[in-house]
């Protein structure tokens, strides 16, 4: 009788354990680490990739990448690498199956969702207001909703020196089919022209112009990435890689100072972007970044008396908790939060926030 109660419970915890390693055999995820051993004795198991304590020159820590990059290629079945590993979609769809925090059911809790946000540092709204008439103080051009309008419209604006690597982006839109160009110079030559004429996206590559066929109606987001260690660019349009490190219009340019945008007929411009990158000989920080110019021709109005409960917050932006703010583009602003509830006759009532992090002031 014990020898079969024995071997009743043997072949139970076989079968557990056959379940188990079943379950445990399903991959979650895979990844793969890549080392390099060498006999040099600079090399001491606290060895930077780049930094103090490197011993790789250049040319050996780019064989490195390309054999880290020529592995995972083949180890994720992915030749280009870009293969995307989880889409937003399938993000958003996990999220909506998680259950909501259960409410309390003793007593009433009001659970603070989509709160007014605004970022605001102060004097922003009178400088606002100057680098918007900055911009329609040339003829043909205004602003309305947030959108800078042009009408048979130049304008030219100069910028700090972009001569290294930068980014620019911007929103664009042409009416019946006209045409707007911006261009990218030295005040004298032109190292970048990018125009749109309808559904048309063109752009001058070294002698070469291309086009491309982009949204059929409606804005086009139009993103470059220039670099002048080689003079070459990417150009994007609604995400989308249409030339990938093509060369400028001319190679003897060695500096941005000037953005043109030129509208002959009508067209519309929003949310013009530039971030600089500058070469830093630091092996810390080896290049330093800043925002050139950053316009969403929206106006900035002042917070004053922002805590009181009939202020106009039309023009704040709607948050879900937890919010972040900060960054290049909002250097030196606050963030502010508004949010209105109404609680009912009430005894007692506890105002509950997790963290205001690295500190604020509850009003």
């Amino acid at each position: 009788m014990n020898y079969l109660k024995i071997m009743k419970a043997l072949v139970y915890f076989s079968l557990l354990l056959f379940l188990s390693t079943k379950l445990l055999a399903q991959p979650i995820s895979k990844s793969f680490e890549i080392r390099y051993f060498t006999d040099d004795p600079k090399s001491n198991g606290e060895t930077d990739f780049k930094g103090e304590t490197e011993w790789m020159d250049t040319d050996q820590r780019v064989r490195f990448l390309n054999d880290y990059a020529d592995y995972g290629a083949r180890y994720f079945d992915n030749s280009a690498l870009d293969q995307e590993i989880v889409s937003n979609s399938e993000i958003n769809n996990l999220i909506s199956t998680l259950k909501p925090q259960p409410l309390t059911k003793v007593r009433k809790t009001i659970p603070l969702e989509a709160w007014k946000s605004y970022g605001y540092k102060p004097g922003e709204d009178s400088l606002k207001k100057k680098a918007l008439e900055s911009w329609i103080k040339h003829p043909g051009a205004s602003v309305s909703a947030g959108i800078l309008h042009l009408n048979n419209t130049k304008i030219t604006r100069n910028i700090d020196s972009l001569h290294w690597r930068f980014v620019f982006k911007c929103s664009v839109k042409t009416e019946d089919n006209g045409l707007i160009s911006l261009a990218f110079s030295n005040q004298k030559d032109t190292a970048l022209l990018v125009q749109l004429r309808g559904t048309n996206l063109g752009s001058h590559t070294g002698n070469d112009r291309q086009k491309f066929q982009v949204a059929p109606k409606g804005w086009t987001e139009v993103k470059i990435e220039g670099d002048f260690t080689q003079h070459r660019f990417n150009l994007y349009a609604n995400d989308k890689l249409l030339q990938y490190y093509v060369p400028m219009m001319d190679n003897k340019i060695s500096a941005i100072t000037a953005l043109t945008i030129e509208s002959p007929g009508k067209s519309q411009l929003d949310d013009v972007f530039i971030y600089n990158h500058n070469f830093a000989e630091n092996i810390s920080f080896p290049y330093v970044s800043n925002v050139v110019l950053d316009e969403n021709f929206n106006e900035k109005p002042n917070v004053q008396g922002w805590q009181q409960i009939n202020f106009n917050d039309e023009h704040w932006n709607t948050v879900h908790l937890p919010a972040v703010h900060g960054g290049k583009r909002e250097k030196k602003e606050d963030l502010f939060l508004r949010k209105k509830i109404y609680v009912g006759e009430f005894d007692r009532a506890t105002l509950s926030l997790e963290t205001l992090d690295p500190g604020g002031e509850v009003w």
